[in-house]
């Protein structure tokens, strides 16, 4: 039984997933029937199982960091890496400046992470009632989403709508990722 529900429950939601939704639909509304509908545990499963292709990412090595932020977001990036590091002092109680990993999508995204050993506290309590340790890689998913939504609505506001529609398709990319990602309940409640 998985969180009350039997297996064929599961497989039986997986079906419907697969022949309904997944032929017609993106992954962000497959995952959002699956956590609303209490089966959030089997999300990461029910992709895999649906067919869905698989985000991975990639560490982008030191020689090849200077050009990130610039590749992904053009001269708008110098705006978007404070954004993160301040989205990180407020989500990440211990956070107190560092190195950064950065990231590449299989599907086109990117993300930054904390270069951190072992967990970091992270807490989006005022927002979703998320709170709990978490590894480094998880808090710059759940970190740079959260900069990804704050820095769309700042490059609409000032008028730069294909720049923010770039960056939408960046947080539905990276989402897209943390999904799929095995600690995907932890970067969904975090989130949502």
């Amino acid at each position: 039984e998985q969180h009350g529900r039997d297996t064929s429950s599961v497989k039986a939601l997986m079906g419907i997933i697969h022949e309904h939704i997944v032929k017609s639909m993106n992954t962000r509304f497959v995952v959002d029937i699956l956590f609303h509908s209490g089966y959030a545990s089997s999300t990461p499963t029910v992709l895999k199982e649906s067919g869905m292709d698989q985000v991975s990412a990639i560490l982008v090595p030191e020689s090849q960091r200077a050009g990130f932020l610039q590749k992904h977001f053009g001269k708008c990036g110098l705006l978007f890496e404070p954004l993160v590091f301040g989205t990180a002092r407020r989500l990440l109680p211990e956070y107190k400046g560092g190195l950064w990993n950065f990231h590449e999508l299989s599907n086109g995204g990117m993300f930054m992470s904390p270069d951190v050993s072992g967990t970091i506290r992270l807490s989006s309590a005022e927002m979703t009632g998320f709170s709990g340790d978490v590894s480094g890689e998880v808090a710059g998913i759940i970190v740079t989403l959260f900069a990804l939504d704050a820095f769309v609505r700042l490059l609409s506001d000032r008028g730069l709508e294909d720049q923010s529609d770039d960056a939408c398709d960046l947080y539905y990319a990276l989402r897209d990722y943390g999904l799929s990602h095995e600690r995907a309940v932890e970067i969904y409640s975090a989130i949502d």
